[in-house]
């Protein structure tokens, strides 16, 4: 398990690099603005997905065989300076 802190600001921001281990992705928005987040950095507000401030967002993967889960980059971006949470849940299996 791993949790960080990650600053984003108005500039497309990396919160998480790609990790084909992760089995599930949360978001804390620890800021007083909406952080909005895609899978490249050319992400924008106008196409991320919004996340509300005291708002998270979660990727899980719930193990079915033949389920598609995003293990890629996350990226965000904010009209300002604004502190996201991140905890990362990886597979241990061998």
């Amino acid at each position: 398990m791993s949790i960080v802190a990650v600053s984003v600001g108005t500039s497309a921001t990396l919160i998480k690099a790609k990790n084909y281990k992760r089995i599930e992705l949360q978001i804390d928005n620890d800021s007083g603005n909406t952080v909005y987040i895609g899978d490249s950095d050319s992400v924008t507000t106008s196409t991320g997905i919004r996340v509300l401030n005291g708002a998270t967002f979660t990727l899980s993967y719930n193990g079915g065989a033949h389920q598609f889960f995003y293990r890629g980059p996350i990226y965000g971006i904010a009209s300002g300076t604004s502190a996201v949470r991140v905890l990362e849940l990886e597979e241990t299996r061998t």
